[in-house]
């Protein structure tokens, strides 16, 4: 896994420029409107209480978490492909 993230990040600029792009909309894509979903969800298992985690408000709430670990990955591996080609900006 190692070896093929410094591939990612360090070996062709155009490569390490593309997955970037792939990540930043990874991201994008993941993270939309998350906010907004997570409130909607508190209000509606505030509102109906256990009936309201009953019928769906606990599977939701692990799907979102779960959206929001991808989102925060997306990001992760989008900065490190912004480091590797700063770096490699800054040698030369």
């Amino acid at each position: 896994m190692q070896a093929a993230l410094l591939y990612v990040f360090r070996k062709n600029a155009i490569i390490t420029f593309a997955f970037m792009g792939i990540f930043g909309g990874m991201f994008a894509v993941s993270s939309y409107n998350l906010l907004e979903l997570f409130r909607a969800n508190f209000n509606y298992i505030t509102s109906y209480g256990v009936m309201g985690l009953i019928e769906g408000g606990i599977r939701q709430f692990l799907e979102l978490v779960f959206y929001g670990y991808v989102s925060i990955a997306c990001y992760i591996l989008f900065k490190g492909c912004l480091y590797g080609l700063l770096d490699r900006v800054s040698r030369h």
